[in-house]
């Protein structure tokens, strides 16, 4: 079965748990992917959330600068080897800065997204607000197709919500990495 990941809602199916619920960040593993959901809270509240996959060592998105404490230090027991994004927004580039630093794992961006991710431009107060600003960070472009060992990940132009934005497809499993290309509210 596909796995079609829409990072602002995050699916609701079958899975084990992953640790306790805590507002700011909890897992659920799916079989061999394990979905983070990070949220910023406001009085202990979720006002938005996003979620990035581990899958195979490769962390796919990262979530907003305002939860990367958080998902670095879930991550401790379990580091990435590798990073990609699906696009150049915050809400998921938002932690390269401290995995690279946590880590020194190398993160891979659509290549239209790296001057932006190098020099990230200042936010309106409303999304630095909910996100936080994000900081420089040294990415590397994605490759046509990104081999983690066990999988690979087709990657796959997908532009609309961001003209840089790609999904990442893994054919043999059927799975389906979309970053934003479907949001339900």
């Amino acid at each position: 079965a596909a796995l079609g990941a829409a990072a602002h809602h995050c699916s609701r199916g079958r899975a084990r748990r992953c640790g306790g619920r805590h507002p700011v960040l909890s897992a659920r593993e799916y079989g061999p992917i394990t979905q983070i959901r990070l949220a910023r809270t406001f009085f202990g509240r979720a006002l938005y959330s996003v979620c990035a996959y581990l899958v195979d060592g490769v962390l796919v998105d990262n979530g907003p600068p305002a939860t990367a404490r958080e998902l670095v230090s879930w991550l401790r027991p379990r580091p990435p080897r590798l990073v990609l994004n699906t696009h150049y927004h915050e809400d998921h580039t938002g932690a390269n800065g401290a995995l690279q630093r946590a880590f020194g794992v190398r993160v891979l961006a659509p290549a239209a997204a790296l001057p932006r991710l190098a020099a990230f431009y200042r936010l309106p107060p409303y999304r630095a607000l909910v996100w936080g600003q994000p900081e420089n960070a040294a990415v590397e472009p994605l490759p046509e197709v990104v081999d983690t060992g066990r999988y690979r990940f087709e990657v796959v132009p997908t532009p609309g919500h961001a003209a840089d934005h790609v999904c990442l497809f893994e054919r043999e499993e059927g799975w389906a990495f979309t970053g934003e290309l479907f949001i339900h509210e």
